[in-house]
């Protein structure tokens, strides 16, 4: 998400005001217009306070309304479930007396964390460790550490990431529910200073939960392009964050839908907040939303064949190797499409079967097509074979394979 000119176009009006702030007075502008911020103080007492919310809020019954409860919605994985609107009963704020640490830490843990957990404890007995150790290997802080460790400790240099045992990164997801929240839209002057945000798995990448395509959706009318990738199912629910108190508001089915009002300026309201926090932090607002594996042109290759996507297709690329006969024509290829699979064949070759993909989403077979391309394969100038697989539901995918 970044900002034009025209956003940019008040900024310098209050930059000497901000310059003159104390710490104190900055972090208190950030929170009279909606930004939660903490403190490492504020973080620990934070911790004490959310072990006994969960035990306040635990008894609540989530099927019959009350005079006090609020609406937050179910946006299922599953596309043919419809939406639903379900009940919370949020603990009372504290008194406008009370204190500043007790309302700071009232902003700072939201109980609904805290009552969904439940709600993300299934199939914590199928988190995929070998994935966990690809994104660990995949990560540059990870890749430096390693890096490093060879070095004298003597320069200074970081040591290695320690690692972790099986056991214990299975004990970890098994530990009631993981829950992590997206900003779907930020507090803001002109929101009211409401906030909208989605609650979902923190692990569900690891556990292999299906893609939620409404979520991304959501996110997508929101301004946030390309949209996130949320897996599992996922919750949303709308605060209220004004003069240092958290109220939640009631969320219906209808609003969930890409035309209601408040969706309709949620891309302005993201867009206002991020001015505020870079006028803060001094940054520059050029930042870009991270893209996805493959859709930004580059090929991702991978062992024996490089892909990209859009969110409606897949294009595999696939160098074919020489026949016995010589150079590998159409008539020696064969590619199976499955809904969740794609092979290739070919004849004439030592291995004949020279690719097989089974697919991390299910694509529709009907639309599947291939052909095979003149041009430099690999080393001995084969030609190419183009795969493109249809998509059976619009979503960038995080990977290709399952």
């Amino acid at each position: 998400m970044t900002l034009n000119d025209d956003d940019n176009r008040n900024k310098n009006q209050d930059d000497d005001e901000e310059d003159n702030m104390t710490p104190e007075e900055r972090l208190q502008w950030l929170r009279d217009r909606g930004v939660v911020v903490e403190t490492p103080e504020e973080r620990k007492e934070a911790a004490v306070i959310s072990t006994k919310t969960a035990t306040t809020i635990s008894t609540n019954d989530t099927t019959t309304p009350s005079k006090d409860a609020i609406t937050y919605v179910y946006i299922p994985a599953d596309q043919a479930k419809p939406l639903e609107e379900r009940y919370f009963v949020p603990p009372p704020p504290p008194p406008m007396a009370a204190s500043s640490s007790a309302t700071t830490s009232h902003l700072l843990v939201d109980p609904l964390v805290e009552f969904l957990k439940p709600a993300f404890a299934g199939n914590a007995d199928q988190v995929d460790l070998n994935l966990f150790r690809k994104q660990q290997s995949d990560n540059p802080v990870h890749q430096l550490a390693s890096s490093s460790s060879s070095l004298s400790t003597s320069s200074g240099a970081m040591d290695a990431l320690p690692s972790v045992s099986d056991d214990t990164l299975r004990s970890v997801a098994q530990q009631g529910g993981h829950v992590e929240t997206f900003s779907l839209v930020h507090p803001t002057a002109n929101n009211q200073h409401t906030a909208v945000t989605f609650y979902l798995d923190e692990i569900g990448q690891l556990k292999r939960l299906p893609l939620n395509g409404r979520a991304s959706d959501l996110a997508k009318a929101a301004g946030y392009n390309p949209p996130p990738i949320f897996y599992g199912d996922v919750f949303v629910a709308k605060q209220q964050q004004q003069q240092q108190r958290r109220s939640y508001l009631s969320m219906t089915v209808a609003d969930c839908h890409v035309q209601a009002p408040w969706l309709q300026q949620a891309a302005m309201d993201n867009l206002e907040h991020q001015l505020q926090m870079n006028r803060m932090t001094g940054r520059s607002g050029d930042e870009r939303q991270p893209t996805v594996v493959g859709s930004d042109g580059v090929a991702q290759k991978e062992d024996g064949y490089s892909w990209t996507q859009s969110e409606e297709e897949i294009e595999l690329v696939v160098p074919l190797p020489e026949t016995t006969t010589g150079t590998t024509s159409k008539n020696d290829v064969s590619v199976i499409f499955k809904p969740k699979r794609v092979q290739v064949q070919v004849k004439n070759t030592s291995f004949p079967t020279i690719l097989s993909i089974d697919l991390f989403e299910r694509v529709d077979v009907d639309g599947c097509t291939w052909t095979v391309e003149n041009g430099k394969g690999d080393k001995n100038n084969n030609h190419n074979l183009v795969v493109t697989l249809e998509k059976a539901d619009e979503a960038l995918w995080p990977r290709l394979e399952t």
